[in-house]
């Protein structure tokens, strides 16, 4: 296309009187109209051609850019839509892993049951055999025999009592809390008489100072919280008599250790949106901090 128009040019050159007199061609009448005619051609190449050619190169140059922004575009939209497949599939793989994770909970603490029956059976059976030695034969058993049994009476019961701990500690996640009117009075009283009776051996005197209300909150969690603490202090104890001190109903100073009592009333108190801490001083025993954020006073419950 481009050699034709050349040679046509080429051609309409040869024809301008002027050029047939440079190149010594004879010039007709007929080539001085053909000279008109190429001014017009030469001036319609000025005026079409190179504007047109400077204005087609912008507007190639938008269509490319064009094409490219709709290439891009139909990337984006596969990336996206690659994006939403996965996070589909990862929901999917989340709540299968969480279904796998709430049955097997199920099933441990299901284990957590039979095991703890299964335990206690023959741990009470050896509690009972000695027990029976010790009342019926006491007479044939010399004072050493007498302290073995003891001993192994008071292994066996708390080998039961950590039992019983441990699954409570896995059924408090099951515990629904319901809000009642509490007195943390009359329960510390309470609780502290139940530990002088498990423990006998021991002295325990309870000294509330302060002012105590009534609070709505949660009696049972609460209670299995207090008596796990009160029972760790009364148990851990390094003298036979020991004094707990409470200076108000958000604190609870013992003698107290870390363990299986103590992690479970930390998960009864979580339970209700609480917390429990220990603070600890050599030959001072240990202050149990209870924060129950979640009590309201009994006059505020519906």
């Amino acid at each position: 296309m481009v050699e034709s128009i050349f040679l046509a040019l080429c051609d309409a050159l040869l024809l301008v009187p002027g050029v047939r007199r440079f190149f010594r061609l004879p010039v007709t009448r007929a080539a001085r109209y053909n000279g008109r005619i190429m001014m017009a051609m030469v001036l319609a190449v000025i005026l079409f051609v190179i504007p047109g050619g400077v204005t087609v190169r912008p507007v190639q140059r938008l269509m490319e850019t064009y094409e490219r922004l709709v290439a891009k575009r139909k990337q984006l939209r596969l990336a996206v839509h690659k994006i939403r497949k996965l996070n589909v599939s990862l929901e999917q793989r989340v709540q299968e892993r969480t279904r796998n994770l709430n049955v097997a909970l199920k099933e441990l603490e299901g284990f957590a049951h039979t095991i703890s029956h299964d335990l206690k059976s023959p741990l009470r059976a050896i509690e009972s055999y000695a027990l029976i030695l010790s009342e019926d034969h006491a007479a044939g058993l010399d004072a050493e025999a007498q302290q073995m049994l003891a001993s192994i009476k008071g292994t066996s019961k708390e080998l039961i009592t950590l039992i019983d701990r441990l699954l409570e500690y896995a059924i408090i996640d099951d515990a629904v809390p319901h809000l009642e009117s509490f007195d943390l009075r009359s329960a510390l009283e309470e609780l502290t008489e139940e530990a002088q009776v498990v423990q006998p051996d021991r002295l325990v005197h309870l000294q509330l100072l302060g002012e105590w209300q009534l609070v709505g909150t949660d009696p049972l969690l609460v209670r299995q919280a207090l008596r796990n603490i009160i029972a760790n202090a009364v148990k851990f104890s390094q003298t036979r008599e020991q004094t707990m001190n409470t200076a108000s109903c958000s604190s609870l100073a013992t003698n107290a250790t870390h363990g299986i009592g103590l992690a479970s009333a930390r998960k009864c108190l979580e339970k209700l949106g609480g917390s429990v801490r220990m603070e600890s001083q050599q030959g001072q025993g240990a202050t149990v901090l209870i924060a129950l954020p979640g009590a309201v006073p009994t006059q505020n419950l519906g």
